[in-house]
């Protein structure tokens, strides 16, 4: 593996998140809905190799969602995306 240079980056993270609830109507069927709220916050860090487990809580800590925790055993999965990079022509 090759060792990462400590650099300070910029992050703009999208948490989406998904609240289910139910609905009782003249029916004798209760209705299920589904509602999707997104969060996007930026957050600055410094990357390193070691500090690994420090990014996945700052960027829960950022959304509120303190309540879960994050240890060498136990993380989560993100998806993320790079821009492409801009082309520069000289004329």
């Amino acid at each position: 593996m090759q060792p990462i240079d400590d650099h300070q980056a910029t992050f703009i993270v999208n948490l989406d998140t998904y609240e289910v609830s139910t609905t009782t109507g003249k029916g004798a069927k209760a209705k299920i809905k589904e509602t999707k709220v997104s969060k996007i916050k930026e957050l600055a860090f410094t990357v390193m190799e070691t500090n690994y487990l420090d990014f996945l809580t700052e960027m829960l800590s950022k959304h509120g969602k303190t309540d879960y925790r994050v240890s060498d055993k136990k993380r989560y999965t993100f998806r993320y995306t790079i821009p492409p990079a801009k082309m520069y022509v000289n004329l």
